[in-house]
């Protein structure tokens, strides 16, 4: 539910303690916080514990390859805009985003 109000920072805590007491058994439940709690670091700016939790996520399961490659490129754009103001970052992440041009 803090997930879907926006409330990234809780709902990677909850994902975290979920993780935690899901059993090997089962994969389909694993997957499915792990790709949360990817979503959650990526929407929070936190590239690096995103690309960590990518590492763990199979990309055949539920559309993941999409996620995965959205982070693989964040990260890319995040890496060159290191020690730059925060503005550069997201002028170069909008810059990537396909534009809607509506014609007449």
């Amino acid at each position: 539910m803090h997930f879907e109000l926006g409330q990234c920072a809780i709902a990677a805590e909850y994902a975290q303690k979920a993780l935690l007491l899901t059993g090997e058994g089962a994969q389909a439940k694993m997957q499915t916080l792990l790709t949360r709690l990817a979503k959650c670091y990526l929407f929070s700016l936190q590239i690096d514990k995103a690309v960590e939790v990518s590492k763990r996520l199979d990309a055949s399961l539920n559309g993941n390859d999409s996620l995965l490659g959205s982070i693989q490129t964040t990260a890319e754009v995040w890496a060159k805009s290191q020690g730059r103001p925060i503005s550069s970052f997201w002028g170069r992440l909008l810059d990537r985003i396909p534009q809607r041009k509506v014609s007449l």
